[in-house]
């Protein structure tokens, strides 16, 4: 996998992909994270350097966050976005 692969910005969040690149991606998924509890998720410093290594998937683990739930929400926005373009 190529780094512009890595990078490319997706049609679909997966568990897989990380917090930091989805924020990076889809700003409005900030909000998103907050609201089920990753509140340092506001925080620049955190989105730049532990949100660039753990996934979506371990995040949720970590809170005790439904993860299909979460994806649901994320992926929401991320629809929200396509659809506007």
């Amino acid at each position: 996998m190529t780094a512009d692969h890595e990078n490319a910005k997706p049609a679909m969040i997966t568990g897989d992909h990380k917090v930091g690149q989805v924020v990076d991606w889809y700003p409005a998924t900030i909000d998103v994270l907050k609201n089920h509890g990753f509140t340092q998720i506001t925080n620049p410093v955190m989105r730049r350097t532990v949100a660039r290594h753990v996934s979506i998937a371990q995040a949720a683990e970590m809170k005790g966050v439904d993860l299909p739930t979460l994806l649901a929400d994320l992926n929401a926005v991320v629809r929200k976005d396509t659809d506007n373009r």
